[in-house]
């Protein structure tokens, strides 16, 4: 399972609102507002990006059968290896890995 030194959830931002991430085992889900709730059976493919060496954070993207978008913005590159390898790990199709260096 995912979890950080803190919290099970990452903190990240959508649709300009502040809130947090939870990786979850058949899933994830954005709590704030709007929440939201993505099954791994309707994920397309996950992008890491905007994660350049000069940055603090990046974005995490994930496309669903229906070609929409969802972006998580503004994710502390402190999280990146550990979002990276769940979603390795849950076999998700990775488009971009980005550029992060930690």
């Amino acid at each position: 399972t995912f979890r950080n030194t803190q919290t099970p959830a990452v903190g990240c931002s959508y649709k300009a609102a502040a809130g947090y991430l939870y990786p979850l085992e058949r899933g994830l889900i954005y709590v704030h507002k709007p929440p939201v709730h993505i099954r791994f059976d309707e994920i397309t493919s996950v992008n890491f990006a905007r994660s350049g060496s000069t940055t603090r954070s990046f974005d995490f993207e994930i496309e669903i059968k229906n070609s929409q978008v969802h972006t998580f913005s503004s994710i502390d590159k402190a999280e990146y290896n550990r979002l990276f390898e769940y979603a390795n790990n849950k076999k998700l199709r990775i488009k971009n890995k980005g550029n992060m260096v930690c």
